[in-house]
């Protein structure tokens, strides 16, 4: 018997849709905002190429979001960050409100904090989507090795 493999990821076509809203965002609000300061509204501008930057970078941040079991590590990875959570120090995987719409799925470590599964936060995954996500996780977390 082989070890349970854990790939959670947006669908291709979603990430490709975050890829272009964070282009057109980011676009419109530096065009918006370079416009406004060429008119003299200076604080107006930048404040809109600001809201524009920061639209982009959440917006691309979801398209990059992943969750893989390597070895006996679950690993977290976004566009600008990557967190290693040790099979060991998991308790529990469990499912958290994240918002009206959105549910994450949430790692109960040993020692009471829980780690948001940042990948799981994708509003086309339903129900069933996320909780055959959670049974591929707890698989995973309950997977005994055959002796060697």
């Amino acid at each position: 018997m082989t070890e349970p493999e854990v790939h959670i990821a947006p669908p291709r076509w979603f990430a490709g849709v975050a890829v272009a809203a964070a282009a057109l965002g980011g676009g419109l609000g530096l065009l918006v905002g370079v416009a406004a300061v060429a008119q003299g509204s200076v604080g107006s501008g930048l404040l809109t190429v600001v809201a524009g930057v920061a639209w982009a970078a959440m917006t691309f941040d979801v398209s990059g979001r992943r969750v893989d079991a390597v070895g006996d590590e679950l690993v977290l990875r976004q566009w600008y960050r990557e967190l290693r959570i040790p099979r060991d120090d998991i308790e529990e995987f469990d499912a958290s409100r994240a918002s009206l719409f959105r549910w994450d799925i949430v790692a109960v470590r040993t020692e009471a904090v829980q780690v948001r599964l940042w990948a799981t936060r994708v509003l086309t995954a339903g129900r069933r989507t996320r909780e055959g996500w959670l049974a591929e996780l707890e698989r995973w977390r309950t997977w005994v090795g055959e002796p060697g």
